[in-house]
């Protein structure tokens, strides 16, 4: 069944509605759109119960710091302080405490400071027995199975100190853990318990002014500065395909904002990084990293939950959230939030998704708060999971039903595209595709609604096609019975016609430019708004696939003064260098040869824009050809005019150039101060007069 257009048009009105109270929802929900904004949704859980120990029937939690959930519906929660495994049964009432083990000998040994917990299919029970620096193997009757300890390898260092805090356990038997204080990745062992080899490393990476400031740093320096290593992982969940999910938390604000953190990877068996991230934001918690109320920071990840068919949701210790995702990175829901209130959390450790709810274990307030999806965050699943299992129909109804109640929601509109691309809709599916700002399954209905349209006009696109060479043909033979007609090169038409040679032989046509004036101040005028035109129209009506600048970000003025300011700028500070250096060119001449270097500008970038429109992202190879082209010819020939107006050597030529680009930077740079200091005077001046205004 397809979505009718009439219907979507009603869904804004709904939306609206849907939105007000879910700002004023329990759990103030919300959603990020396709603009990268967090905007309302409805809730999709309800605060079903909240945990304390005595309400478990067992003593207060301390500590609290890992949960699974077991085939069988049990819970398995790690009260690290009391150095125990609380397991609770359906009711989540306590129903056995399990506080140590019988080794092969015949000793009772007790836990130390349990962290991590995992659960088998057949009912073992790892456990990540940090204190004793060890990992437990329980059957299920709470006999020893196994004991490993510390992993032997050449591969690890003399100072590696074996403290297993979480781990995981794929259906081979291998063990997967991630170890306090150790930076290599995971240490993978075999069903036995041996080192097979250290998994998924984060690379190091340094952000933007650690790079500044080790450009300038002595060799001295750099050796007494802090080393740069990989950061640890803080928790391991593997997934139903095998999969392992690590988060790590070891950075600072500014490293988060530099973009080189990856808080959250899928790992395959080769330690590779396969997750995905097509949503509007990444799969990382909230984007914001400024503090805002009670926040303060970036997200900080510190678990995963999966949630089967390919949805997994993580938890945000620093701002106390969970969001949920698909299997492609859109978010499809979150909930939770710091405080006292019933429901929220205060330092939330680990969390378990089993059924149809959430359980969170909060270290905090040492509880378990139990979370269920209601009937919104049911469809959210049931969507999802019908995608998974190839029920298209019954996808598509949820979507739009998910639609009516929240137009915001990107991976509705994302699902009903995908159903109307199924039912060849290519249209349609576009226009949602659009809507949702999903660009790679917008360019796979662009390209076969591409070629559909080839299929049905070759014969008349072929006619077209032949009929512009018969007309391009005629044209030139009218033109050669005519003769050739002669432009005076010191006219209007002449000097605007020059540009052409500049393109291909720059050197010889700098040269004629300024010595044997060929060219005009008009001529250069003409060029200079033909390059604010093409660059406006190459911003403004990119097609969609290839489009970087947001509709509704578009501005024709702020389009012509990228061009007009840096140009400007550029010839005032290359003729300030070039009279300090024995420069020849004056500052007439100096515009008139950049505004002739822009030529390929204005060739290129208009043929660009319209290839924009007829290529899919795959070809995206031929349109960057284009764009890349125009720029290295037009910087190539700001190089060869400045070396013949100037009458430098070419290397002169180069490094004045870069003399140029740098008194561009301290410009703008003092530009940016003075009016900042001019903003904070008026501020300042502002102040004053409503002070004086006050008292008088």
């Amino acid at each position: 069944m397809q979505l009718k257009k009439t219907a979507l048009m009603s869904l804004a009105i709904a939306a609206a509605l849907t939105i007000s109270a879910a700002a004023q929802g329990a759990f103030d929900s919300y959603v990020y759109n396709t603009e990268k904004e967090a905007v309302a949704a409805p809730d999709a859980v309800t605060l079903a119960a909240v945990y304390t120990g005595e309400s478990m029937e067992t003593t207060a939690l301390n500590g609290a710091s890992d949960l699974c959930a077991g085939p069988d519906g049990r819970l398995y929660l790690a009260d690290t302080g009391n150095n125990r495994i609380v397991v609770l049964d359906s009711t989540l009432k306590a129903e056995r405490i399990v506080d140590g083990f019988t080794d092969e000998e015949g000793r009772r040994q007790s836990f130390s400071a349990p962290q991590g917990l995992f659960i088998h299919e057949d009912g073992r029970l790892y456990i990540a027995d940090t204190g004793n620096q060890r990992i437990v193997v329980l059957n299920p009757d709470g006999s020893l199975r196994m004991l490993v300890g510390a992993p032997v390898s050449s591969v690890l260092t003399d100072s590696f100190v074996f403290k297993p805090a979480k781990l995981a356990v794929d259906t081979a038997d291998r063990l997967f853990v991630a170890s306090t204080g150790f930076n290599m990745g995971l240490l993978q062992l075999d069903k036995n318990g041996n080192f097979v080899q250290c998994l998924g490393a984060p690379k190091v990476t340094y952000t933007l002014s650690e790079y500044f400031w080790r450009l300038f740093s002595t060799q001295a320096q750099l050796e007494r500065s802090a080393s740069f290593v990989p950061t640890e992982y803080n928790n391991v969940t593997i997934d139903e395909e095998n999969f392992l999910f690590v988060t790590s938390s070891s950075y600072d604000l500014w490293e988060y904002l530099d973009g080189g953190i990856q808080p959250l990877r899928r790992l395959n068996a080769l330690g590779n990084d396969i997750l995905r991230k097509n949503g509007s934001v990444m799969p990382y918690g909230d984007t914001a990293a400024v503090q805002v109320g009670s926040y303060r920071g970036p997200s900080t990840l510190v678990d995963v939950a999966t949630m089967g068919y390919g949805m997994y949701a993580v938890l945000d210790a620093n701002r106390s959230r969970v969001f949920a995702y698909n299997s492609d990175g859109e978010i499809l829901f979150m909930f939770g939030g710091p405080g006292e209130r019933k429901g929220a959390f205060q330092t939330p450790s680990a969390m378990v998704f089993s059924g149809e709810s959430f359980y969170v274990l909060d270290s905090g307030k040492q509880t378990l708060t139990k979370y269920t999806l209601n009937e919104y965050g049911r469809k959210l699943y049931e969507a999802t999971a019908c995608h998974a299992r190839s029920e298209y129909d019954r996808e598509q109804e949820i979507w739009e039903d998910v639609a009516r109640k929240n137009i915001n929601q990107p991976t509705a509109l994302v699902g009903i595209g995908k159903a109307a691309y199924r039912n060849k809709d290519y249209a349609e599916a576009m226009r949602l595709f659009r809507l949702a700002d999903d660009k790679t399954n917008y360019s796979k209905a662009y390209q076969k609604s591409r070629s559909l349209f080839v299929g049905e006009n070759f014969g008349w696109m072929m006619l077209g096609l032949f009929g512009v060479i018969a007309v391009g043909v005629a044209l030139h033979l009218v033109r050669k019975k005519r003769g050739v007609r002669v432009l005076d090169p010191q006219s209007y038409r002449g000097t605007l016609r020059f540009s052409r040679r500049l393109l291909f032989h720059p050197l010889d046509a700098s040269w004629d430019l300024k010595r044997e004036k060929r060219g005009s101040m008009a001529a250069a005028l003409t060029l200079l708004g033909l390059c604010c035109a093409a660059v406006a129209v190459y911003d403004c009506f990119t097609g969609f696939i290839f489009c970087a600048v947001a509709e509704e970000d578009r501005n024709l003025l702020l389009e012509f003064a990228k061009v007009l300011a840096p140009f400007l700028l550029f010839c005032v500070c290359n003729w300030c260098v070039t009279s300090l250096i024995g420069g020849e060119g004056s500052f007439r001449d100096i515009a008139m040869a950049a505004a002739y270097s822009l030529t390929p500008l204005v060739v290129f970038l208009p043929l660009a824009t319209l290839l924009s429109h007829a290529l899919t992202k795959e070809e995206q190879d031929f349109y960057v050809v284009f764009v890349v082209l125009a720029g290295l010819w037009t910087v190539m020939l700001l190089v060869c005019s400045n070396k013949q107006i100037h009458n430098y050597s070419m290397g002169r030529a180069l490094g004045i150039l870069l003399l140029t680009v740098l008194v561009m930077l301290i410009v703008v740079f003092l530009l940016v101060l003075a009016f900042v200091l001019v903003q904070q005077f008026v501020s300042f001046v502002q102040d004053i007069a409503d002070e004086l205004y006050l008292r008088l």
